[in-house]
């Protein structure tokens, strides 16, 4: 588990508030700041609210607190696909450059348990090569443009 410091940007008390840094003992003063947000988006009374939090995230030692707080959507949403993970470890990372549909994509791939075609294993066993690759060189995608409209039929 990871402390993660929170700030409030929104305008409204009911905005989440979005992930900044790793928490530390410096940031404790920043924990009393108290500003005067909007009830909600159609009620504009003012009310007070902390405008920094303190939240405990469950993130893979593999993935660095600030990686995490630049794109942390993306990882919420690759996070939430454990098969991925099992999978790729630390080699996740490279997913942060897919789109959302193709990480989806690639999560119901990875949770099939036995392949009943030879299409979809061999796009499998692309999709694993292509992370186990460490060339510098390699393309920016496992899988060509047609390649992804194949499998995308697959997506649960």
């Amino acid at each position: 588990m990871v402390k993660i410091l929170f700030c409030r940007f929104g305008e409204n008390i009911t905005t989440d508030p979005s992930p900044v840094r790793e928490y530390t003992d410096q940031d404790l003063p920043l924990l009393e700041i108290i500003d005067r947000y909007c009830a909600s988006y159609d009620d504009n009374r003012l009310v007070p609210g902390h405008k920094y939090s303190v939240r405990e995230i469950d993130l893979p030692g593999w993935l660095p607190a600030d990686q995490y707080c630049d794109n942390y959507l993306k990882w919420n949403f690759i996070l939430g696909y454990p098969c991925i993970i099992e999978k790729l470890g630390p080699r996740s990372i490279s997913l942060i450059r897919m789109e959302y549909i193709e990480i989806k994509a690639l999560a119901s791939l990875f949770q099939v348990k036995k392949f009943r075609s030879s299409f979809r294993e061999s796009i499998y066993n692309q999709v694993l090569n292509w992370f186990y690759d460490d060339r510098e060189d390699k393309y920016r995608s496992p899988l060509s443009e047609k390649q992804w409209i194949a499998i995308s039929r697959y997506i649960r």
